[in-house]
């Protein structure tokens, strides 16, 4: 079993990252993520979509 405090920031967490999901999706925005370490880039479905 988890702390409730554990429990509590999952909660949060899920809670912040679908307000940023709905946020991107209503102003038509993607993410993007580069890791320096590989020169990796990954992006969104969003992202995709906007700039092909």
């Amino acid at each position: 079993m988890l702390p409730p405090d554990t429990i509590d920031a999952v909660a949060a967490l899920r809670e912040s990252e679908e307000r940023l999901r709905l946020a991107l999706a209503s102003a038509a925005m993607g993410t993007w993520r580069w890791d320096v370490r590989t020169d990796i880039n990954t992006r969104d479905a969003s992202f995709n979509r906007i700039l092909g």
